[in-house]
């Protein structure tokens, strides 16, 4: 905690960062909040010491600079983008995935045309979906073409990933659609020799992995060394992060300070303890490049320029102050790309870290034992205390669920992921010498193989997986402020006014999960087809139309609510006539599908779920709570699905 409070730039980070979350509140709050600042520092400002008085120029200034920061990305709303369809001029900045029917791009927009037909510039970064009919667009790409952009919304289901969160994470607020006939190729811009750089380095990263690994182990490694997750199937991925260690397939500071020990291992005996300085700029040189492979992630760069105060205070032997260093790395990646402080990446980065400086001390020095190995390991479980304790609030946050042997799992963490990263960075450089690749690629695949295998032990330990966490932003808030007062009294080994700090979030977020647990509700969820859940405790019943592509939907949708809500599921299709469905506790419900809607019938009421727009709604009494699918202001309808989902207790 003294760390903390000794270091001023935290502070000012701090500041700067409250002035990035001030733009995405409201204008009216905006203002309210400003004229009462200066009202209040008006009245006071003669009574406030002069020491207290210069804090009071400075805060505003950095409150400012991180607000207009984000003014510089979201220059308030583009009129350009909200007066229906248009004709843009644009290139391609990023293709972003690709399926079936449609391929998503990340466009760069450089001028739309205005109602009188001229050009006028516009900047903007945009999802474009184009259909898949075989051709590709290429990075730089100039466009021509003509969508309607709609603002990126949630659908307020469930447990849904928030990806408008996301999107403005990579500096995107619209997305639109662009069908073949309306969109045109203005002119193909080969790679500079930057992205060639990059794609041939990727290229023969990738291929060293897949030829000397081989398929099995191949997408893990690919996964923990170069962050690429694109071959991971579903099993995998669900296993690292039920035993927690998803973390592991992220490329994170983690590996960065793996590749330090073993580069600062290697330089030692190189240079043996002379040439200190060349020893450090080829660190340096190596720690960047590795960055730049792994496309300069918030988490990696924050990494790396650690490590870089670190070694140039080293190279003229002077202090090092982690937490200074951590915020000025905040400040570098803020300045260069604002919009990082909305990625979930980054925010667990910097939390982690200040949880190892805070917490770590504390605990390393709780415990102490004879022999050095079992304090390397106490050391090593300490570290992963601190930054879980610190990132646990933003985590559950996203992702409601915690993994409760997630001090088991980073033990083989720590064992194994040196080893890998060593190994196959090792791999990457000798790929092209076969004698020395076979005998490399193979201990590479064995502890690949042993660690895979141990996630999976973890996995399937009963209890391995907490669920139903749902915290709101305000516990996230109080949870913070009550740890910091948490390890002030931590400091000063007042053990009872800790608990009392922790006590009141724990009863909060565990009282909200044993509701969420326990919930006994009927969904119909905001989606392209029909879908309807009942949930009677442990047993779920979902009901869905649209067939197949209906099922793929209502399996996703399923999924995000069981992360909140658990429980065994069983799918039924939609079709004509009627589905009798027993809940239990004398409760039953009759589902009807007709020609343009739903009926939904139970013991107490009727309710029709509306499936199109031409269906004739006057036609129901009173008596029946109209749900519609599609965006309406009938008086008639009840609840509109396109604002969230809608839910009733059974």
């Amino acid at each position: 905690m003294k760390l903390l409070t000794a270091s001023t730039l935290i502070f000012w980070l701090s500041c700067y960062c409250a002035g990035m979350l001030f733009f995405l509140i409201d204008v009216h709050t905006q203002v309210f909040i400003m004229v009462a600042g200066c009202f209040l520092s008006g009245c006071f400002v003669k009574y406030i010491p002069d020491a207290i008085r210069l804090y009071l120029v400075w805060i505003p200034l950095f409150f400012a600079i991180g607000f207009l920061s984000m003014e510089r990305v979201f220059p308030g709303q583009n009129v350009s983008l909200t007066n229906g369809e248009n004709y843009y001029l644009g290139s391609v900045e990023q293709q972003l995935s690709t399926d079936r029917a449609w391929n998503a791009n990340l466009v760069r927009l450089e001028a739309a045309m205005t109602k009188e037909g001229r050009w006028k510039k516009t900047a903007e970064k945009v999802v474009l979906l184009t259909e898949n009919d075989g051709t590709l667009l290429n990075k730089h790409d100039q466009l021509l073409f003509r969508t309607t952009w709609r603002e990126i919304e949630l659908t307020h289901n469930p447990g849904e990933f928030n990806s408008k969160m996301y999107w403005i994470s990579k500096g995107v607020r619209y997305q639109g659609f662009g069908a073949s006939e309306q969109l045109k190729l203005i002119r193909h811009v080969p790679p500079g020799w930057f992205d060639r750089l990059l794609d041939a380095m990727r290229t023969h990263s990738g291929n060293a992995i897949d030829k000397w690994v081989g398929i099995e182990n191949a997408p893990v490694i690919r996964a923990i060394l170069l962050g690429d997750k694109s071959d991971l199937d579903v099993e995998t991925k669900r296993s690292f992060s039920t035993a927690g260690a998803m973390h592991l397939l992220a490329v994170s500071g983690m590996h960065v300070g793996l590749i330090v020990l073993l580069l600062l291992g290697i330089f030692k005996r190189l240079f043996l303890h002379r040439g200190r300085v060349v020893a450090y700029i080829l660190i340096l040189i190596l720690l960047w490049l590795y960055a730049f492979l792994t496309g300069f992630s918030a988490s990696v760069v924050r990494a790396v320029l650690m490590f870089t105060f670190l070694l140039l205070a080293k190279s003229m032997r002077r202090d090092y102050q982690p937490v200074s260093a951590l915020s000025i790395a905040g400040f570098f990646i803020l300045m260069w790309d604002p919009v990082a402080i909305f990625a979930v990446g980054f925010q667990l980065s910097f939390l982690a870290m200040l949880g190892i400086f805070s917490v770590y001390p504390l605990l390393e020095k709780a415990i102490l034992f004879r022999r050095k190995w079992l304090n390397t390991v106490w050391q090593g479980t300490a570290i992963g205390l601190g930054a879980q304790a610190f990132t646990l609030p933003v985590s559950l946050f996203y992702f409601h669920q915690f993994p409760n042997y997630f001090i088991l799992t980073n033990l083989a963490i720590i064992l194994f992921a040196s080893m890998i990263v060593g190994l196959g960075i090792g791999l990457i450089a000798v790929g092209k010498i076969s004698f020395l690749s076979i005998p490399v690629g193979w201990l590479l695949a064995v502890c690949c193989s042993i660690l895979v295998g141990f996630i999976g032990m973890v996995e399937l330990i009963p209890g391995a997986l907490a669920v139903g966490f749902s915290p709101q932003w305000e516990w996230v808030v109080t949870t913070y402020v009550f740890a910091f007062c948490g390890l002030y009294w931590a400091d000063r080994k007042k053990w009872l006014r800790l608990v009392a700090c922790l006590l009141p979030v724990v009863v909060w977020i565990q009282t909200d999960r044993l509701h969420n647990l326990s919930k006994q509700e009927w969904v119909i969820f905001n989606s392209n087809y029909p879908t309807l859940l009942f949930n009677s405790g442990q047993q779920q019943v979902c009901i869905y139309g649209g067939h197949e592509k209906g099922l793929k939907q209502a399996r996703k949708l399923v999924q995000d609510y069981q992360k909140i809500h658990p429980g065994i599921v069983t799918f039924y299709p939609v079709t004509e006539g009627v589905f009798h469905l027993n809940t239990g506790n004398q409760q039953f419900f009759d589902v009807t599908l007709k020609q343009g809607w739903i009926d939904i019938v139970n013991s107490t009421d009727t309710f029709a779920l509306i499936t199109y727009e031409n269906t004739a709604i006057t036609e129901f009494s009173q008596a029946v709570k109209i749900i519609s699918m599609k965006p309406s202001d009938n008086p008639v309808v009840h609840h509109d699905l396109s604002e969230g989902a809608y839910r009733e207790s059974l």
